[in-house]
């Protein structure tokens, strides 16, 4: 289940629209913490944890006696930002967009990679763990599953893979789309508009995992889902 956001979370998107729609410039200084505690209407510990939250993610550089200095998010923030990077662009549909089509980009490369590492494990007793996952998320679809339920059995999907190649470096990253796609109902209504056929296509994903060259076979058909995609997510933002 997704967990229900704290006064701290509310606070860290906030501020994080705050930076990213120019509201705080890059290499401005943001006001001492009693101050921010007054402006936003908090305590000092509940700023204080809100500030640490953005240096972790890399949005604010916090020195003593140079203050909490607001850093390029383009030079230095880390995937924890994208979720809050979407929700400031939402009044932006283009650029929201724009955002999203780079980590589809940056998804599908590492996907590519990942599907290349499990090839050879098609039709062998391991891999029948994968087609399970499939099953129980068509089960799931068929029996009107909630939204919630919908990503955890497609993202399901990408645990079992990863099962058998396991990759930290691509595991972090699916992680941070996972993250995301929680935290985005217009991100929802773009990738889930159809479960049927999210399912369709891993089958047919993994019938062609058996070809030779198979990833020139299923690039196009990931191109147009990612197109398809974005059409739905931008159309989601600009409806009112």
């Amino acid at each position: 289940m997704t967990r229900k956001n704290t006064l701290v979370d509310e606070l860290v998107s906030r501020l994080c629209t705050e930076i990213f729609t120019g509201i705080h410039e890059v290499g401005t200084v943001l006001p001492p913490i009693r101050e921010l505690a007054k402006r936003y209407e908090t305590t000092v510990p509940t700023i204080q944890r809100v500030i640490a939250r953005l240096e972790e993610m890399g949005l604010l550089s916090v020195r003593q006696g140079s203050g909490m200095r607001v850093l390029d998010p383009r030079l230095h923030a880390n995937q924890a930002v994208l979720p809050h990077w979407l929700e400031a662009l939402a009044g932006q549909p283009k650029q929201a967009r724009a955002l999203l089509a780079d980590f589809l980009e940056l998804r599908t490369t590492l996907a590519a990679g990942l599907l290349a590492k499990v090839a050879p494990k098609v039709g062998t007793p391991a891999f029948a763990f994968v087609h399970t996952a499939v099953d129980e998320f068509e089960k799931s679809v068929e029996a009107g599953a909630l939204m919630d339920e919908i990503i955890t059995r497609d993202l399901g999907v990408v645990r079992a893979l990863l099962l058998l190649a396991p990759q930290v470096a691509v595991s972090t990253v699916f992680n941070g789309f996972e993250t995301l796609i929680r935290t985005s109902p217009a991100l929802q209504k773009a990738l889930y508009a159809e479960p049927e056929t999210n399912i369709a296509g891993w089958r047919f994903t993994f019938e062609m995992l058996g070809e030779n060259d198979f990833l020139s076979t299923i690039a196009p058909l990931i191109a147009a889902i990612d197109q398809d995609t974005l059409d739905r997510f931008e159309k989601a933002l600009e409806m009112p």
